[in-house]
């Protein structure tokens, strides 16, 4: 009994590395990184981190002399990322309790920060906006990956409830918290499913 149960999670863990594997394909993370300029000792932000797939990825990337902030306002999904992060014997990660409109980070403290597939779910948007701005260093930068409506012209409010999010409504937020746009990419990945991620990358004047 006790050897079935190991061997089923085993599986389970293996099954799970395969997935993101194949999402760090897909999702194009080195180019996700390559356009913050992330490297070793920096100093970044992960705004809205989830399981921390991006996470520890990001703590590799920047290595011991670097830090990760994790953020994320669901204390549960919390739990799980500080056990993933114990589990990987992390030590370059800083687990934090944002709020709806406040990912509670350092100011003039950054590098660079993320918001990959985690934008179209904060009702506060221009809010946690304005907050990554304050706490990156002038010139830092704020890359954001994420998916693209299917249908057009539909309301803010119907694609937030899609999950989803037009990247024109993006820079329009951007620009109002103080932003610099340097790139947009309309059909930068897309995912098994078959849905675009729009990708953008601002920064701080």
């Amino acid at each position: 009994m006790f050897v079935m149960i190991a061997t089923a999670v085993t599986a389970g863990l293996h099954a799970a590395a395969q997935t993101e594997q194949a999402r760090e394909i897909w999702q194009h993370v080195s180019e996700l990184f390559a356009a913050a300029h992330v490297s070793a000792g920096a100093r970044v932000a992960d705004v809205g981190a989830g399981d921390g797939f991006l996470t520890v990825r990001l703590a590799s990337a920047v290595g011991p002399s670097g830090k990760v902030y994790a953020v994320d306002i669901d204390e549960k999904v919390l739990g799980g990322l500080r056990h993933r992060k114990a589990d990987a014997h992390i030590a370059n990660v800083d687990v934090v309790v944002g709020g709806e409109g406040d990912p509670h980070l350092p100011a003039d403290a950054l590098d660079a920060a993320f918001i990959v597939n985690a934008y179209h779910e904060m009702p506060k948007g221009v809010a946690v906006l304005e907050r990554v701005l304050a706490a990156l260093k002038p010139g830092g930068r704020l890359v954001l990956c994420e998916p693209v409506p299917r249908t057009a012209n539909q309301t803010r409010a119907a694609q937030m409830s899609d999950h989803v999010l037009d990247p024109a409504l993006i820079l329009d937020d951007l620009r109002a918290a103080g932003f610099q746009i340097v790139d947009r990419q309309d059909a930068f990945a897309m995912n098994f499913g078959g849905t675009k991620f729009g990708f953008i990358v601002a920064r701080r004047p």
